[in-house]
């Protein structure tokens, strides 16, 4: 209900009752009434990162400072549901032990869960490690779930980052990821990685433009910016089954191009292992 549908209730009674204290009274009753239905009136939740905005639009914004989101529930699906309560039970059953590697991501870090034994493990498989993919995420989704459930009660060594690409669809993710980059070295001791985007059959000149930009975020030793996966063909339905999900042949590709930069950035660092063939 609108004010002026209020204000018209109260004109309405204003000429239907007598010129007295107690007519004055009623109208004001009736008036009151009206405004309180329209305070309990539901509007739908407007994110203020909803809109598209450039680098220029942080307008000096400490994202590192700022306050636990508390926006509501993701109306995710039914399998991104699913994926963020997996991941929050990782976290759960972690408890104070500290992980080596956490990877957190989308759809495409989800997608380890399906080939973890067979393209993760092999590089990863003596270190304790986590990947927390949920399908269809966006950067600030990721940002939200470590502020709901997903951060660590110990900080991970290393954190991984590969996540964009949805967003790329619509606006630039590169402000975005660097608040969150910003808001993960205010409250994290973790080295971060930021994984550059996979490449793409349908935006590559944006994935190229969006990589450069992510590079553009690493401060060594703290900050630090990879890239695995550029020499596949997102064309090659034998790398990327959909040109953007890789196959599980790229994953090793990519996983082992990972292992090699992350595993020296641990305490200890020493070269990835290699597959057997």
């Amino acid at each position: 209900m609108h004010l002026r549908n209020c204000m018209a209730y109260f004109l309405a009674f204003s000429y239907m009752l007598p010129d007295t204290r107690r007519g004055v009274l009623v109208a004001a009753a009736v008036l009151a009434a009206a405004l309180a239905a329209a305070w309990k009136t539901t509007e739908p939740f407007d994110d203020p990162f909803d809109d598209p905005f450039d680098a220029g639009d942080l307008g000096g914004f400490d994202f590192a400072d700022d306050a636990p989101d508390a926006s509501p529930q993701r109306s995710w699906g039914k399998p991104s549901a699913d994926q963020y309560e997996n991941n929050k039970r990782i976290v759960r059953a972690t408890g104070s032990a500290q992980l080596d590697v956490v990877m957190y991501g989308d759809s495409i870090t989800g997608g380890l869960y399906r080939v973890r034994a067979t393209a993760w493990d092999p590089y990863f498989k003596s270190l304790k490690t986590a990947v927390m993919g949920v399908g269809g995420n966006l950067v600030d989704d990721v940002q939200w779930r470590l502020q709901n459930g997903e951060k660590f009660a110990t900080d991970p060594k290393v954190i991984v980052l590969l996540i964009g690409i949805n967003d790329l669809r619509s606006r630039d993710p590169a402000p975005r990821l660097a608040a969150l980059v910003s808001w993960l070295t205010a409250h994290t001791t973790s080295t971060i990685v930021v994984l550059g985007l996979l490449p793409n059959a349908t935006m590559q000149s944006k994935v190229m433009e969006t990589n450069r930009k992510y590079r553009a975020l690493a401060k060594p030793p703290r900050v630090v910016y990879v890239e695995c996966g550029q020499d596949l063909d997102a064309a090659d339905t034998s790398k990327f089954r959909d040109g953007l999900h890789p196959t599980t042949e790229a994953y090793h590709s990519i996983v082992r191009c990972l292992a090699s930069s992350v595993i020296p950035l641990l305490p200890g660092g020493r070269p990835a292992p290699q597959k057997s063939s």
